[in-house]
């Protein structure tokens, strides 16, 4: 295991207790196509090669934990096309008020870069869903 990885892990499970969010098991899977998600029996699955990415932009990876913490709190269905965004909007929002708390200057951080992301149209075209999700929240628009 990577330094990485280990304070991935470890800043994950920091903010779980200090949330008092359920804890969650971890397992390290390069065929994901997302540098973390939640699986079902809150698994939190890891494609450490796309988490490398967050090395030198820990204000990402501060939302990442966030974001993924939402998902492992509101524990909201994801079937359907409306349900997927419903659950990426609370889990999303939930990291905005977090970073708000807890790492204002990073969460400044993280609305610039994905202000610029959403007007990346390969970015767009590949994330229809995190784009619709996106343009509903006033922080990134």
């Amino acid at each position: 295991m990577t330094q990485f990885e280990r304070q991935f892990i470890s800043l994950f499970y920091y903010w779980s207790g200090r949330l008092n969010i359920e804890r969650v098991s971890f397992k390290k899977d390069m065929r994901y196509d997302c540098h973390a998600c939640i699986d079902k029996d809150s698994l939190l699955v890891y494609n450490l090669k796309k988490l490398n990415e967050y090395k030198k932009e820990h204000f990402l990876l501060l939302n990442l934990i966030f974001h993924e913490l939402g998902h492992v709190k509101h524990k909201l269905p994801y079937n359907t096309e409306a349900e997927m965004f419903n659950s990426e909007y609370k889990a999303e929002m939930f990291a905005i008020r977090a970073m708000q708390k807890y790492y204002p200057k990073e969460q400044k951080e993280v609305e610039e870069y994905t202000k610029k992301l959403i007007k990346k149209k390969k970015w767009v075209s590949k994330n229809r869903l995190y784009y619709k999700v996106y343009l509903k929240i006033k922080e990134y628009n």
